[in-house]
């Protein structure tokens, strides 16, 4: 019994003098200085800790993979919805005991990350990723991105986990094929405080992990090799293929046009979607989603980008003055007629969380934006015909 006790108070003090190693480490690492007893108590008397953690750029294998084994076809990349439950919440460090001594969040965005991770993965696998809505679509989700540590009184487990859903269709989003679930969990263990570094190398494990995991997927290079490409359809207009269009070829909802006379656009919606033209904006609306499609006369800006930041920024701060708003992922895409946009994704509110999408261009002095808006729960209802109206959108000359 003696030697026990003894045994114990001497792994207390080694705990002790590792917290205070843990303290005084070199800045940027999760640390928190603390007087007196560290209990579940007193532990929100602690200061708060935010680190970012930054995650290197992916480097995809360029050896043989099941992806690599089909013909090469043209993929679009969708920007990744990012769908986790808690936006805010991408990690936390404990000391023993359990008591929190750090959040942590990750640099780039997790769904960035994993956007990158997924286009560089076809790249390598000898597919063309292209913002063109002519290719076969990717759309994703993140489900789960986050890092936290299982503390004992020597040592830290740092664990990772991710969870990525996929979902390929035909060009414009027409004809989305399964579900494809991906998920992915990592491990490091330090005795010393876990650093940066030490995250970051446990969460590009899940990310490698997941690259592997998709580039050889038969289920993936399946939809891949099925998907209507460009390709398919220039052959599918080569006489004798009758029976490939009637087969093949994706059935499209009847639509409706609108051309905008004061501003000189023009777009297409389904049919079953209300088109309401006010003097200051037109709204194509259905059931809980609604899309608006504004024009900026006083462009604030030269560049595209220059544009997307000074309108985005106005947009959250209006926002901010009434509800939470959280930016999710920000990417390049290609709208008809090779015109590029920026498209910005939002998830507004805590609860019955709104997603908004939009799509930001410019053409010589005027600005265009389009903003999709539903829930973010009935977001999958609404998503192709959101597609549909957003990549049938063009500047009349």
């Amino acid at each position: 019994m003696m030697f026990t006790l003894r045994v114990l108070i001497v792994l207390m003090a080694l705990c002790a003098v590792l917290a205070i190693s843990a303290c005084a480490s070199s800045a940027g690492t999760v640390g928190v200085v603390a007087v007196g007893n560290l209990t579940r108590n007193n532990a929100h008397t602690l200061s708060a800790v935010v680190v970012k953690v930054a995650i290197p750029k992916h480097s995809a294998s360029s050896g043989s993979s099941t992806l690599s084994s089909i013909p090469s076809a043209v993929v679009r990349v969708l920007p990744l919805n990012d769908d986790r439950k808690d936006l805010d919440n991408e990690g936390k460090s404990t000391a023993a005991f359990g008591v929190p001594m750090g959040q942590i969040r990750f640099d780039p965005s997790p769904a960035t990350l994993l956007g990158r991770a997924i286009a560089s993965e076809f790249k390598a696998a000898g597919h063309q990723v292209t913002d063109s809505p002519d290719g076969t679509q990717i759309n994703a989700a993140v489900l789960e991105f986050e890092a936290h540590t299982d503390t004992t009184l020597l040592y830290w487990d740092v664990l990772g986990s991710l969870a990525v859903s996929l979902q390929f269709s035909a060009p414009k989003g027409a004809n989305p094929g399964p579900l494809l679930a991906y998920q992915a969990r990592c491990a490091d263990r330090t005795y010393t405080w876990p650093s940066e570094a030490v995250f970051s190398g446990v969460m590009n494990k899940c990310i490698n992990d997941f690259a592997s995991k998709l580039r050889n997927d038969g289920r993936a290079a399946d939809a891949l090799r099925h998907g209507w490409t460009t390709k398919a359809m220039a052959e599918s207009d080569k006489p004798g293929s009758a029976q490939l269009k009637n087969a093949a070829r994706p059935r499209v909802a009847a639509e409706k046009s609108y051309s905008n006379p004061g501003h000189a656009w023009s777009v297409s919606y389904p049919d079953d979607w209300k088109l309401n033209d006010t003097n200051r904006y037109v709204t194509i609306s259905k059931g809980q989603a609604i899309l608006g499609i504004h024009t900026l006369t006083d462009v604030p800006g030269e560049s595209l980008d220059e544009v997307a930041d000074a309108t985005i920024q106005q947009w959250e701060r209006q926002m901010q003055n009434v509800n939470t708003v959280t930016r999710v992922s920000r990417q390049r895409v290609t709208l008809a007629d090779d015109l590029t946009a920026i498209s910005i994704v939002h998830h507004i509110g805590a609860g019955r969380v709104g997603k908004s999408r939009k799509i930001i261009a410019i053409v010589k002095d005027r600005g265009f934006l389009i903003d999709a808006e539903t829930h973010l729960a009935s977001w999958p209802d609404y998503e192709r015909d959101f597609n549909q109206i957003i990549d049938s959108f063009k500047v009349l000359k």
